[in-house]
């Protein structure tokens, strides 16, 4: 199932993330641009229309047109997502047909310094399995279409990794921290959250958590949000 997450703090845009082997996904939109990304492309665009595509949070309300970034992957990638024991843990998965075959149609014939609008529809592996490479680049070829437009200026740029902290991690050993290090670590974010005066690190975790939680209560999905990525960043 693809999922799409709503904009959070600094990330200005939503994101899609899931399979789309089985999944007939497409998107229209009337701004985009493609940034080259190690595993593909990633399209940023405002969307106005989407098919095949659920809400991360509260999944019964209907998606709304916006900015997105939407992955097409030509090799394995990863996906943090919830186990069944509520931790986070990182799976792999294969790129469909559809979407391996786009990134080899875009390579061809896109620049990364222009904008596009238009609509690119991606097909489940089932109905592309047994056919021949050229039926299959046809199908991919007819379900993209695009046209140059003009910037508006109004697309942010893409970030393949927003979090500073995440970054940390990954590049001066994140797993020496110990549970004191980490501590510390939420309780900056969530002074620099908080928007009541007074609140430092002097404080109690739990104090710092009780008022960034009052601020926002009438926001419960922002509030789902903002702890799941906490944890996401913890694991």
């Amino acid at each position: 199932m693809l999922r799409i997450t709503d904009p959070f703090r600094d990330i200005q845009y939503s994101r899609i993330k899931g399979e789309k082997k089985d999944v007939y996904f497409k998107v229209e939109f009337d701004e985009g641009k493609f940034y080259k990304v190690d595993n593909g492309y990633v399209l940023m665009a405002n969307v106005t229309k989407y098919a095949g595509v659920v809400r991360a949070f509260k999944p019964e309300e209907p998606v709304q047109p916006g900015i997105c970034a939407i992955p097409i992957y030509n090799k394995d990638y990863e996906i943090r997502e919830k186990g069944k024991d509520g931790q986070y843990v990182s799976n792999t998965y294969s790129p469909s047909i559809h979407e391996k075959n786009l990134c080899t149609h875009l390579d061809g014939t896109i620049s990364e310094d222009s904008y596009y609008k238009g609509s690119i529809a991606f097909s489940v592996d089932d109905q592309l399995l047994n056919l021949p490479d050229e039926k299959i680049i046809d199908t991919v070829v007819s379900s993209c279409h695009l046209i140059d437009t003009d910037s508006s200026g109004k697309l942010p740029e893409y970030q393949a990794n927003t979090s500073s902290y995440s970054s940390y991690k990954k590049n001066n050993g994140y797993s020496r921290l110990t549970p004191a290090d980490k501590a510390t670590w939420v309780k900056k974010e969530l002074c620099q959250s908080v928007k009541e005066p007074g609140y430092n690190e002097e404080m109690s975790l739990a104090d710092l958590t009780e008022q960034f939680v009052t601020e926002n209560k009438k926001d419960e999905t922002f509030l789902a949000l903002y702890f799941d990525l906490i944890k996401a960043i913890l694991a």
